[in-house]
C-alpha cells in the first residue's frame, strides 16, 4: 500500500533549518498508533502512540519516494491507525491517518512486517538519511524469510489452537 504521509509543520521547519544550513535530515524511527483521523500538518504527536519502532531499512526510490521497512514486535495488541515517522531528535516530521479505516491490525506475540513506500511530493531530493547512513535498497530475500517465517508461526499458533479445541 502506498501511504502519502503529510509533512508536519515541525517537519517543514526542521527541512527548512536543514536546507539552509546544508546538511539532511536523518529519519530514525516510526511511531504506530491507533488513532483515526484526517491529518492537518499541525500535529506534534500521534493522537494514540502504542509503539515506537527503528527503520529498519530504508532507501530513497527517487527524489520524492522513500521505501521503508520495520519489523514491529510485541506482544502488544492494536489497529495501526497513524504512522508517524520520526527523526532523530524525536520531532515528527511526517504523519499518515486515514479517518475511515486504520491500516492494519497488530496481533499479539505475532511480528508484523510492514514495508511501505512513502510519497513525499513536497520532499526536495537528497534532503533524507536513515539512521546515521543511508541505507540501500531492502534485501528483498531477506523480507520475505522473515514475513514467511511470521507467516508459519502463526499459522503453527492457529493448528495448535484447532486441536486443543478438537480434543475438548
Amino acid at each position: 500500500m502506498n501511504i502519502m504521509p503529510t509533512i508536519t509543520e515541525q517537519g517543514f521547519a526542521a527541512l527548512w533549518r536543514a536546507d539552509a544550513s546544508g546538511l539532511q535530515l536523518t529519519l530514525s524511527h516510526v511511531a504506530l498508533g491507533d488513532g483515526t483521523y484526517t491529518v492537518t500538518g499541525q500535529e506534534i504527536a500521534l493522537k494514540n502512540e502504542c509503539q515506537r519502532v527503528a527503520i529498519t531499512e530504508g532507501s530513497l526510490l527517487s527524489s520524492h519516494e522513500i521505501a521503508l521497512a520495520i519489523c514491529v514486535q510485541s506482544d502488544s495488541a492494536y489497529w495501526i491507525g497513524e504512522i508517524g515517522l520520526l527523526l532523530k531528535d524525536g520531532t515528527l516530521f511526517a504523519l499518515w491517518s486515514n479517518a475511515k479505516q486504520p491500516l492494519a491490525y497488530k496481533a499479539p506475540n505475532v511480528d508484523l512486517l510492514l514495508d511501505c513506500h512513502l510519497a513525499l511530493e513536497q520532499l526536495p531530493s537528497d534532503a533524507i538519511t536513515f539512521g546515521d547512513s543511508v541505507i540501500q535498497l531492502p534485501n528483498h530475500e531477506e523480507t520475505l524469510i522473515t514475513l514467511l517465517t511470521s507467516q508459519i508461526n502463526s499459522n503453527h499458533r492457529q493448528l495448535q489452537l484447532q486441536n486443543r479445541l478438537i480434543k475438548r
